[in-house]
């Protein structure tokens, strides 16, 4: 039997055993998986702690030279002739900010530091320093970078690819104090870089600087999944390979293919202010023109007969909003009525060409002969840097009498022009048809009582029909306002509810987050996708996450779906708040009015902010 003093031995043995256990030094350890990379690839940080210990390492400290796209966390136990270690990893897919030595900094896990390590990011054109060409970069350049204020800038966006590209989305340039329109749609071919055959996607944007002086152009950013190197050659030369069975995001690229983000260079336009004595309004432009059209093209008027005068301004590399209004100074004697002005701006090779129409009827008034003025329209010439003026010369039109006045044939110009100027056209016209109307009135009374009986009572038939016609189409405008207006009632009280019950489950989302409860996460987000898209409802994580464009939900949406299936998941490790930050974006979104309807040549290239 063991004496009270070898048990008491035995119980102190135990604890200062444990007490080892709980004061186990903690050691964190920061691997990347490269040195040295291109600028635009992503860097996988593998984050290992090992020993007891609470909390996880501060990431903030990264964000001054690299961008976090995603962020993992596992633990694992193992207990060894009694024992306990535990080993905490955390994995993350950072992105360089710029090229050049950068350092990974310090970690801190409570009292423990890891060690910093020192990464070079080398840029596009020293790529062949190990060994490699990058698999996409981009090109931009303008056409001018000295142009006039409100003058257009052809901005070109060219992105090189080696190979395929999924789940891409572009962040376009951007200017401050300027006016930015995309040129048609993309345009692809191929192209030889570094000796090195690439696909390219061509796309370009008109720049028009609203100021003078130094304005920076930001340049876009490009993010796409691309295949890692191990499995690309498999995945495009193998027709029968198939992903390994049971990763629910086989089809959203994982794990064969990583993020890549390409950004172009910084342009500086030294915008020049409008020469000193040009006229206003301010026209820059390589060609502007103006030109007329009469219908019917006869410069010989009747008396109270209209004509129509279409005049067009054509300029190319000008918005139709940069177009004035033109003046129309008619003389005494004509009268004008204007149209509507027509006015559009189309996209050509060379930037945008703009149209403005003025269109208007011209009806003279009096006899006699009228000079047209001149119109006149001056604009800067950007290709030769100086003032032209586009002209519309004058013009003389001659008015006749009307046709089938016979008394007029003996009529003076002049004297009809000083007699007749305050008397309108209508009693003009009427006094002149007043004698052909009395010589004939003789033949007219011959036989007049059958025809003005029968034309009386066509006209009855027709105000009869005319009338009936009225009510019917009354009746049917007030019916159809009545269905709008309550169909409008019904659509308001469904938008209401909708409204409450996507702010209802965004909650939801929100509070199984924060809970780190996968399976209510998962559920709600369902939910969500349901509502959003009725028609065609996400029913797993996998189809959920083709609703969206950005690499970064969709690695969000595959970490959480990798946690309902592992073996070994648990509530810490996953890190459902800061999945709530990477979701937001995402769940705040409207659902796309249809997603096959893009006819570019990368259907998945949507602009982000």
């Amino acid at each position: 039997m063991m004496n009270y003093k070898t048990l008491l031995n035995v119980y102190l043995y135990i604890v200062i055993l444990l007490f080892i256990n709980i004061v186990q030094a903690v050691t964190l350890n920061v691997t990347p998986d490269r040195a040295r990379i291109i600028e635009g690839e992503s860097l996988n940080l593998s984050i290992t702690a090992t020993g007891s210990g609470q909390g996880h390492p501060d990431f903030t400290v990264l964000n001054k030279d690299f961008t976090i796209l995603s962020q993992a966390q596992s633990t694992r136990m193992t207990i060894i002739n009694g024992q306990t270690n535990s080993t905490r990893e955390w994995q993350l897919v950072i992105i360089p900010k710029r090229n050049g030595n950068l350092t990974i900094p310090a970690l801190h896990l409570g009292s423990t530091s890891s060690q910093p390590i020192k990464v070079e990011v080398l840029p596009e054109d020293k790529a062949g320093n190990i060994g490699k060409s990058s698999p996409i970069f981009l090109e931009v350049d303008t056409d001018t970078k000295t142009p006039y204020i409100q003058g257009q800038v052809i901005y070109t966006l060219r992105i090189f690819s080696k190979v395929p590209m999924q789940r891409a989305s572009l962040r376009e340039p951007r200017a401050e104090n300027t006016i930015l329109e995309r040129l048609g749609d993309d345009r692809t071919y191929k192209a030889k870089r570094y000796g090195i055959h690439y696909s390219v996607i061509e796309r370009r944007y008109a720049i028009f600087p609203q100021r003078s002086g130094l304005v920076t152009i930001e340049p876009p950013v490009f993010t796409v999944m691309i295949p890692e190197p191990k499995t690309k050659n498999l995945i495009l030369r193998d027709p029968f390979f198939r992903i390994p069975f049971g990763d629910p995001f086989s089809r959203l690229s994982n794990p064969f293919t990583r993020p890549i983000q390409k950004r172009g260079h910084s342009i500086i336009l030294d915008v020049k202010p409008q020469p000193p004595g040009t006229h206003t309004p301010w026209l820059p432009a390589k060609a502007l023109e103006i030109s007329e059209i009469w219908q019917p093209n006869e410069l010989k008027l009747r008396l109270g007969e209209a004509v129509t005068r279409t005049i067009t301004i054509k300029a190319q590399s000008l918005s139709a909003a940069q177009l004035p209004d033109l003046k129309f100074a008619m003389p005494v004697g004509i009268n004008l009525y204007p149209d509507k002005i027509v006015q559009e701006t189309n996209a050509v090779d060379d930037g945008v060409v703009a149209f403005k129409q003025f269109k208007h009827l011209i009806r003279p008034t009096q006899l006699g002969t009228f000079t047209m003025p001149e119109i006149s329209l001056a604009w800067w010439n950007t290709v030769t840097n100086q003032l032209e003026i586009a002209r519309l010369p004058s013009k003389l039109i001659e008015v006749l009498p009307a046709v089938g006045n016979s008394h007029v044939g003996n009529a003076h110009p002049t004297s009809s022009h000083s007699n007749n100027s305050k008397i309108s056209p209508q009693i003009v016209a009427k006094s002149q048809a007043q004698p052909a109307k009395s010589s004939n009135m003789k033949a007219s009374n011959i036989n007049s009582s059958h025809p003005i009986r029968s034309t009386d009572n066509f006209w009855i038939w027709i105000a009869g029909i005319l009338g009936f016609t009225w009510v019917i189409t009354l009746f049917w405008f007030l019916r159809n306002y009545w269905q709008r207006h309550k169909l409008a009632r019904q659509l308001n009280i469904t938008n209401t509810a909708i409204a409450t019950s996507h702010a209802k489950i965004k909650k939801q989302i929100q509070q199984s987050c924060y809970a780190n409860d996968v399976k209510a996460t998962k559920q709600a987000l369902l939910a969500l996708g349901a509502m959003q898209w009725p028609e065609h409802p996400p029913k797993r994580l996998e189809e959920l996450a083709a609703y969206s464009d950005d690499p970064t939900i969709v690695i969000v949406l595959q970490e959480l779906d990798r946690q309902l299936y592992a073996a070994h998941a648990n509530a810490n490790s996953w890190d459902g708040k800061l999945a709530w930050e990477r979701l937001a974006s995402f769940i705040n979104a409207k659902a796309p009015k249809d997603t096959q309807a893009s006819t570019s040549p990368l259907p998945n290239l949507y602009p982000i902010s």
